[in-house]
């Protein structure tokens, strides 16, 4: 063992840059995807969604983001 900690540890190697379509992938926006306009610490992301009829801004935590329509090369 290498420390006593025994909770789940989520490691996360995603990074995000400004412009960036991200979709959400819990919470009250699920399943929506939005533009990535600010990277407001290590842990969250300010994301503006336009499908709403209107122009709105989110601050969510990072971990309930993905990015969006990423293909993988070579399929």
């Amino acid at each position: 063992r290498l420390c006593s900690f025994e909770g789940d540890v989520e490691i996360s190697n995603t990074s995000f840059e400004v412009g960036e379509e991200v979709e959400i992938m819990a919470g009250h926006f699920i399943g929506f995807t939005g533009t990535l306009i600010n990277v407001e610490n290590k842990d969250k992301l300010k994301i503006r969604f336009s499908d709403l009829n209107c122009f709105a801004t989110v601050e969510i935590e990072k971990k309930y983001c993905k990015k969006f329509g990423i293909l993988k090369k070579g399929l």
